[in-house]
């Protein structure tokens, strides 16, 4: 419960009830959480209870540091973690329903608009490459099963009868 509290008050969940910016004094307190708790969550030994531990911070990340209002750090940190999120399939309830459809929604707007800029800005191209990435992962997003299937591993499954081996 108190990592969950740290992640949420790093990324200001508390403070920006109603805001959909980052005041520029804590962007770099915010990259920074945000960071961690992208390794926290896409790494190799998290899990689906990791992840949905984290919802509200997940939920947040979808819903705040998206918009074009914030910097363009933010949001292509932002887009990268919900990208990689998606493309692990821990767990992604969180990012469907209404959720999903405001982010499809806010995805063509911003595509629309980067497309749009003439500019030849690494940061507009990079940030086009993670909304197409972004829209393409929710339309092939499924609901997270009821049941939870652990891999099996066949490394030591079972040792093998000395009889039968090859000679």
């Amino acid at each position: 419960p108190q990592a969950t509290q740290l992640m949420e008050e790093g990324l200001g969940l508390h403070i920006a009830a109603g805001s959909n910016e980052v005041s520029s004094k804590d962007d770099a307190l915010t990259k920074r959480t945000l960071f961690f708790l992208r390794a926290l969550i896409t790494a190799d030994a998290a899990d689906r209870t990791r992840v949905r531990q984290f919802a509200t911070s997940i939920a947040h990340v979808a819903d705040t540091f998206l918009q074009e209002s914030n910097s363009p750090d933010l949001r292509e940190l932002s887009l990268a973690f919900l990208v990689t999120l998606l493309q692990q399939k821990k767990s992604v309830n969180v990012l469907l329903g209404s959720r999903k459809a405001r982010l499809a929604t806010l995805g063509v707007q911003r595509i629309a608009a980067l497309r749009a800029d003439d500019d030849d800005d690494d940061f507009g191209a990079v940030e086009l490459d993670y909304w197409e990435q972004l829209l393409v992962m929710l339309a092939r997003a499924e609901p997270d099963s009821a049941t939870t299937v652990e891999p099996v591993l066949l490394i030591g499954a079972g040792t093998p009868a000395t009889d039968t081996l090859p000679q």
